[in-house]
């Protein structure tokens, strides 16, 4: 079985290799909080991110950039709802691009992401929402407080509306090497209740999802017409997903495709697929992207150390023996506790000798100097927590 770069089962020399690494900029798309924008825009000025991580070049794999996060665009775009949303836009779009342009002669990847449905923080809707009421999602109980909000994929407007995006995308910044998208739900409830999510779930399979989740219900068994449900959902996401690979791909034709998931999201069954909706392995099963940065929790103890070695053969054999690479995303200090990105590599690294890269979150001057710490302090990269790595 071919893997990927990201991982590999051949035998590891005693001292461990320092990690290539990707730089995750302006915080993490999957967050409740929107991009770092006023960070980024003082890292893309005169070349100082380039700058301030120059002892980290020769160990630098990859940058994402935020370029749509919570509704905003860090361009000027023509795609209403988000068209005047951001006041500096042009600025912005004439500093990324510099930046892509530096980035490029320095032979660095660079990736723009995607949240392609958290379109506002909580239930402020600001001008989106307010405006274009239909394209909302929701859930059982509208009144529900929420970390986010959400656009409803379940809505052929919004396909049109984020397709436009990416092909905008493809078209105005050709010196990217491709796109990363963060397609999902939320995490601590069920939506799908909108009138265009019912509509089209009745239409497509005669099942209205009032019926087999009602309002209030505690308890959720997996009936036959729930199960029906699901699967429904999980296609329509596929499927949009695929449409948004290919409306990047008519902007850039040559432009790679990374998307973000989670590391346990097939541990908690058919509750994520309701939930998050972020079937990441299925879409490297159907070959719609190159990569996978997987999100998880790598402190000491935890088990997604062990269960991310168990998870990446299924993703490469999804692949049927192309390479698909599938890089694992430390947060440091945007942890909960937060802590050092030391004390997730170690863990990590001792349940998966043969890791080569990883990505980092970084979105202000101190975690880009934790991440030089963490390159440049070998004990950090050889060393072990005393946890003993289990048997292959």
């Amino acid at each position: 079985m071919f893997f990927g770069g990201a991982y590999s089962t051949a035998a590891q020399s005693s001292q461990a290799a320092p990690p290539k690494v990707w730089f995750y900029l302006g915080g993490i798309s999957s967050s409740t909080s929107s991009a770092n924008w006023a960070w980024l825009r003082t890292q893309y000025a005169n070349k100082t991110f380039l700058a301030s991580i120059r002892p980290a070049l020769g160990h630098t794999q990859g940058i994402v950039v935020p370029v749509f996060d919570h509704g905003m665009c860090f361009y000027s775009t023509a795609v209403a709802p988000f068209r005047g949303r951001n006041s500096s836009s042009a600025q912005d779009e004439s500093a990324l691009r510099s930046f892509l342009i530096s980035a490029r002669k320095a032979k660095i990847p660079v990736y723009l992401s995607v949240n392609v449905l958290g379109w506002a923080e909580g239930q402020n809707n600001g001008s989106i929402f307010k405006t274009y009421p239909d394209l909302q999602e929701i859930g059982q109980d509208p009144s529900e407080a929420t970390e986010v909000t959400y656009a409803s994929p379940f809505n052929r407007a919004v396909w049109t509306i984020m397709d436009a995006v990416l092909l905008e995308i493809g078209r105005k910044f050709p010196e990217a090497t491709g796109v990363l998208l963060d397609l999902h739900l939320s995490r601590t409830e069920v939506l799908g209740f909108s009138k265009a999510a019912r509509s089209a779930s009745i239409r497509a399979i005669s099942v209205d999802p009032v019926d087999v989740l009602p309002k209030g219900q505690v308890s959720i068994s997996a009936t036959d017409r729930l199960k029906k449900w699901i699967d429904w959902r999980k296609n329509v996401i596929a499927l949009m997903f695929t449409s948004l690979r290919d409306s990047y791909h008519a902007g850039n034709p040559n432009g790679k495709l990374y998307a973000f998931g989670t590391v346990d999201y097939y541990v908690a069954g058919f509750v994520n697929d309701m939930r998050l909706s972020q079937n990441w392995l299925t879409w490297a099963d159907e070959g719609v992207v190159d990569g996978i940065l997987l999100g998880g929790q790598w402190a000491s103890g935890h088990p997604d150390n062990a269960l991310y070695r168990y998870m990446i053969p299924k993703a490469i054999a999804a692949k049927s023996g192309r390479k698909l690479d599938v890089i694992p995303v430390l947060k440091g200090t945007h942890l909960n506790p937060p802590v050092s990105y030391s004390d997730e590599w170690i863990p990590l690294s001792t349940y998966n000798s043969g890791l080569q890269e990883i990505a980092l979150v970084v979105d202000s001057d101190a975690d880009v100097q934790g991440v030089i710490t963490l390159l440049t302090s070998s004990n950090k990269l050889e060393g072990s927590d005393g946890m003993e790595a289990p048997e292959k």
